[in-house]
């Protein structure tokens, strides 16, 4: 019946249209036409044009009226939905009426993909099908108006999720009315009404159960972002191009975790702190307001606007990482329109309090992000509802954490290698060891943000301990434990998000993740039952308590967990899993359901009249033992099977089909007790449906019940995964201590070694507050020196995450935060060059490290001449030994550092990786010597970097090479020439200079938000003068 109607709104006339994307249906006869590539936008603005104008003219004859030019132009009324048939004027004899019901729709969604319900599948237009041809590789052709594709409806959520994951905002236009309850409206000869019923975007497609796997579980943060700028002087400043510290903002929200997380933080030009935030939350969606850069126009001339260094950060982080951005009205980033909007959403809601809450813990910039999440959120059916729950709302920042910038878990690859930018190879690799989707999640945001917290760390460390003694032993605890991770968890925390928006839950899959939850539950009881543990933390876990009362709460978790499951016929919910299915059988008692045991009765009432009618109809075509047909892959029932030659058939039968051997009728008594029955079935299931969100509406009482539940559930996860490292051969306990500094003993990259097959040389490092807290490292290039300070740091990292490190001994005191600097690269998005980054990173590192922290800074000065390099260089680290007295890794291929030590015996120690030098002569003078690699750490300077072996090992030829080495003698005499200079040279001269080679630096530090690149270049060769003389 539904493709009749479609048949039906199809006629169209055969005069010349434009198809979207430049096709076009041209009558017989018509002369050679050109496509036109922008003929898919020229159409939909021809039709507005028209159906403006004619919408006009209609009013206009109404009223008779005679109106002004000016007047005539201005804007109607927006065409509805449901739209009229084809009939009167020229632009409804053009369009079919379903082309009109998507023309109208796509009016007001022009940025959405629109995927039509049309029968038994869901159909593109236009530009659409170009999408959908080229995303989803399906078939399009041109039909009627416009270029057409489909898909079947059991594909929906199939080809919507690739659409999705490609970055396309997608929209289900849904018929809304069915041929049953159509046929006793009103408007039985009207088409059938669509409405744009759901939208989805990264952020917002949570019905992921086509890819129920590990590697699908990323919070998928929608993010709205805040600035406001302050000129480097302290003056509001209107300028979006001048350098300045800027007060940034966001609110993030996972609509598939529930959770919502915030911060402000005052950045620099080089928007570190707002690529932390991203690389932590790693968002797939940005709402932002519109572009005002110069290089691109923009509708908006005057209002709210991010400076240009914010809109390219936020835009290059799109471009690399596949975000979504979204461009929102410049006027609803303002505080007095968000706290209305988010007034009349806690009032509609019933919970201002949750409001007074908001306004506790966030600041006025923050409360701006949070209304225009709302308004984004708008559009979503219910998902603006978590923002309800108290307990979502979590600070991004807080003081117990160690600080992990942007550029440290990029350049120690704590979550992606550097070569490929995969998995493999990083931090998260070789720890991730949990079994749940949230347990992965909640691991990923361990790594990223350690402890700094003594006890929090000793208490972690200790639960790690007790799971690690009981790996070892294999105790029923820890065999329970194992046997709950092994089996199948789906992911409870976002199936407990998709039941608090109701409308998002299968009752299938509502059955499974209460099962699941029941089972783990029960499990943990049996685990806690006569037992207790030695760690605090793991009885937190087991006996399920809450802070604010003794009441033990899995009592009541288990009560709602059995009567959301008492309540459900369990059968009947494992065959539904379409969110929109009919749920008529879910229910073991309908008593709570009155209206739909009422119209059961009915349908049985009908079924009986159907026997009746066939003991009728038996009795009048003399066949005793004649049955209905029904045929459920032909949506038909009730059917009379007759042979062709049967001479009784009454005239007023209507034939519905036939065969060979027989013939099937519908005698009219049963047309009309189909039609009812029809009624009755629509009917039940719009009411099986309401009774179903009635029911989700009882479990969002209890979600914070449910989610802290999870919650333990994820901890858990993350003990026993970081347990599993620890087991691992040669990993040691880590002893932390009130004073800071670190001392391994025969320490191991963690990763490389796992990638070596345990073939990795150890090394140890000693650093302490009074005594020596700074290395300069030298040695042969590839002998590495660059993984021995990650080595040491991502000991450091995994430590204070309460894992036991790769080492033979480990003592730490506790860091508040790691800084590096390491590699070179440019950004070309930004206009900064390699130099210019080196710069500000490296004055970012000054400005923020303190005595307690550490910092790893790896061949500072590479991005610039060697004479500016070693003075940008030495002045630094003088800076952080003399000024900030953090603990410090400095490798280097500058010997000039060297005399470093001398000047701090008891702070700077030389040190370099060992090797050992073989000369090979060649047919000159100069030779390049064959260096063999130790990989040992050793006291004292290097005296080579040996980069022309490197450069032989490449397979640079000898011509070059030998060249080289004749320059690379010169500049060693050169050297060491200044080196006698500087050991001769006055003592009071000598301590002027480096006063003066402090303030510079103190100066560079203090204002790099205002120092423009010429500003900068002035400095470092100010640097170089003053380096020079010492």
């Amino acid at each position: 019946m539904k493709d009749s109607e479609n048949n039906k709104e199809e006629e169209v006339s055969g005069e010349p249209i434009v198809i979207g994307s430049g096709r076009v249906v041209l009558p017989a006869g018509t002369p050679d036409f050109k496509p036109d590539k922008n003929a898919g936008k020229k159409l939909l603005q021809a039709h507005y044009q028209v159906q403006e104008k004619e919408e006009k003219n209609r009013q206009q004859q109404q009223q008779g009226t005679n109106q002004s030019k000016e007047e005539s132009d201005e804007e109607p009324e927006k065409p509805t939905a449901k739209a009229a048939k084809g009939k009167g004027g020229k632009s409804s004899s053009k369009y079919t009426p379903l082309e009109q019901q998507f023309l109208a729709i796509k009016k007001d969604n022009p940025d959405t993909v629109l995927m039509v319900e049309c029968g038994y599948k869901y159909k593109f237009f236009g530009d659409d099908a170009e999408i959908a041809n080229k995303v989803l590789n399906i078939y399009s052709y041109v039909a009627k108006n416009f270029l057409n594709a489909s898909i079947p409806c059991q594909r929906l959520y199939f080809h919507l999720r690739r659409l999705v994951l490609a970055g396309y905002k997608v929209g289900v236009v849904e018929q809304t009315e069915t041929a049953a309850l159509k046929a006793i409206s009103s408007s039985k000869s009207q088409p059938f009404e669509r409405k744009l019923t759901r939208i989805y975007t990264s952020s917002t497609f949570i019905d992921d159960e086509v890819d129920d796997s590990l590697q699908n579980s990323s919070p998928q943060y929608l993010v709205s972002f805040y600035e406001a700028s302050t000129s480097a002087s302290g003056t509001n400043s209107s300028d979006n191009t001048t350098p300045s510290v800027e007060t940034i903002s966001f609110v993030a929200v996972s609509i598939r975790t529930g959770e919502i997380i915030y911060d402000t933080f005052k950045d620099s030009i080089m928007r570190s702190q707002l690529e932390t935030a991203l690389t932590h939350l790693k968002p797939s969606e940005i709402l932002m307001p519109p572009s005002v850069l110069k290089k691109e126009k923009s509708n908006t001339s005057s209002g709210y606007k991010f400076s240009d260094l914010t809109y390219k950060c936020l835009k290059s982080y799109s471009k690399c990482n596949s975000a979504r951005t979204q461009n929102m009205d410049n006027q609803i980033f303002d505080y007095d329109v968000a706290l209305m909007k988010l007034q009349e959403f806690y009032d509609n809601n019933n919970c201002s309090q949750v409001l007074d809450h908001i306004k506790s813990i966030m600041n006025k910039y923050q409360i701006i992000c949070l209304g225009v999440l709302l308004s984004y959120l708008d559009q979503f059916i219910h998902f603006g509802s978590i923002l309800k729950v108290p307990s979502n709302f979590k600070a991004f920042r807080t003081a117990n954490h160690l600080v992990l910038p942007h550029s440290t878990i990029t350049n120690l690859e704590l979550l992606t290698n550097e070569s490929d930018n995969s998995e493999k190879g990083s931090l998260i690799w070789l720890m991730n060891r949990t079994s749940t989707f949230s347990g992965r999640r909640m691991f990923t945001n361990w790594l990223c943000k350690p402890l700094n917290q003594l006890d929090s760390i000793k208490e972690r460390q200790s639960a790690v301990e007790e799971l690690v003694e009981g790996i070892k032993v294999n105790s029923n605890q820890v065999a329970s434990i194992t046997a709950l991770f092994k089996s199948h968890i789906p992911d409870l925390q976002r199936n407990l998000s998709r039941v608090y928006y109701k409308n998002q839950c299968t009752p299938k899959e509502f059955l499974n993740t209460m099962s699941s939850l029941k089972r783990i539950l029960e499990l943990f009881k049996e685990i806690s039952k006569g037992y207790t543990f030695k760690s605090n933390l793991l009885n937190q876990i087991f006996k399920i308590k809450t802070n604010s009362d003794d009441d033990n709460q899995d009592d009541k978790l288990s009560e709602r967990i059995n009567y959301f499951l008492s309540n459900l016929n369990h059968d009947a919910a494992k065959d539904y899993s379409s969110v929109n299915c009919e749920k008529s059988d879910l229910w073991l008692d309908f008593e709570k359901y009155p209206k739909i045991l009422e119209t059961k009765k009915r349908i049985k009432v009908i079924e009986e009249e159907f026997k009746k009618i066939l003991k009728e109809i038996r009795y009048e075509l003399k066949k005793p033992s004649l049955e209905y047909l029904h045929m459920p892959k032909l949506n038909l029932e009730y059917l009379v099977e007759l042979p062709p030659k049967f001479a009784g058939v009454p005239k007023t039968w209507i034939k519905v089909s036939s065969t060979q051997k027989a013939i099937r009728y519908h005698p009219p008594e049963i047309l009309e007790q189909l039609k009812l029955l029809s009624q009755c079935r629509e009917t039940l299931k719009i009411q099986a449906q309401e009774s179903w969100i009635s029911f989700l509406g009882e479990f969002t009482l209890d979600y914070s019940l449910f989610s802290n539940f999870v919650h333990k559930i994820s901890n858990l996860d993350c003990l026993f995964s970081l347990a599993k490292i620890s087991c691992m051969d040669g990993y040691v306990k880590p002893e932390f201590t009130s004073e800071p500094g670190i001392q391994v003993v025969e320490g191991r990259h963690p990763v490389v070694e796992v990638l070596l097959n345990g073939t990795y040389v150890p090394n140890s490092v000693k650093l302490s507050s009074n005594k020596e807290r700074a290395m300069i490292i030298t040695g042969p290039n590839m002998g590495g020196k660059s993984s021995f300070i990650r080595q040491t740091s991502l000991i450091v990292i995994m430590a204070q995450m309460g894992c036991f490190v790769p080492a033979k001994e480990c003592k730490l005191g506790v860091f508040d935060a790691i800084y590096t600097r390491m590699g070179a690269h440019d950004n070309i998005e930004k206009g900064s060059s390699t130099f210019f980054i080196e710069l500000q990173e490296t004055s970012e590192i000054l400005k923020h490290a303190t005595p307690n922290s550490l910092v790893i800074l790896d061949e500072l000065g590479r991005g610039t001449s060697t004479h500016d390099g070693v003075a940008l260089a030495y002045s630094t680290l003088k800076f952080i030994v003399d000024e900030k007295k953090c603990f410090c890794l400095f490798v280097t291929h500058y010997p000039l550092l060297a005399q470093l030590e001398s000047m701090y015996p008891n702070i700077i120690g030389n040190y370099h990786m060992g090797f050992i030098e073989k000369k090979v002569e060649s047919d000159s003078e100069n030779f390049i010597p064959k260096v063999i690699f130790l990989y040992q750490l050793v006291q004292g300077a290097a005296q080579n970097s040996y980069g022309l072996n490197v450069a032989n090992m490449a397979g640079l030829p000898n011509e070059i090479l030998k060249i080289a080495s004749i320059k690379s003698n010169e500049m060693k005499e050169t050297i060491t020439k200044r080196a006698n200079l500087v050991n001769n040279s006055n003592d009071n001269e000598k301590q002027k200079i480096e006063d003066e080679i402090k303030q510079t630096i103190k100066t560079w530090v203090q204002n790099s938000n205002s120092l423009s690149k010429d500003q900068l270049n002035q400095l470092v060769e100010k640097l170089k003068s003053l380096q020079l003389k010492v």
